[in-house]
C-alpha cells in the first residue's frame, strides 16, 4: 500500500465504525490508531449492553474489519451505571 491509499482506506473505515457507533446508541471515547499492525483500540459506553452487542456485530459483519474482539467480559457497568466497554479491532488486508 501506499501512504495515501492506506488513508483513504482508514477513512472509510473509521467513518463506518462511527456510523456503527451512532446507530447503535454508543459512544465511542477512545480510538487508537497502529498503521504499523492496522490494528484499532476501541473504548466507550452504550445505552445497555444490548447495544455494544449490535456495535459489536456489526463490527463483526464488515468484510473491512478482522479479529473483533469484544467479549462480554469486556462489558462492565460504568460510573454512572452506564455500560462500557473496550474492544480491538484490525483493518482486513
Amino acid at each position: 500500500w501506499m501512504a495515501k491509499n492506506q488513508t483513504g482506506q482508514w477513512s472509510d473505515v473509521l467513518s463506518r465504525i462511527y456510523n456503527y457507533a451512532s446507530a447503535n446508541n454508543v459512544t465511542i471515547t477512545q480510538l487508537t490508531l497502529d498503521a504499523a499492525s492496522l490494528t484499532i483500540a476501541l473504548t466507550g459506553g452504550g445505552a445497555s449492553e444490548q447495544s455494544i452487542i449490535a456495535f459489536k456485530n456489526a463490527l463483526v459483519n464488515d468484510s473491512a474489519l478482522a479479529n473483533v474482539s469484544l467479549p462480554l467480559s469486556a462489558i462492565i457497568i460504568g460510573a454512572k451505571g452506564r455500560p462500557a466497554f473496550s474492544a480491538t479491532l484490525k483493518l482486513n488486508r
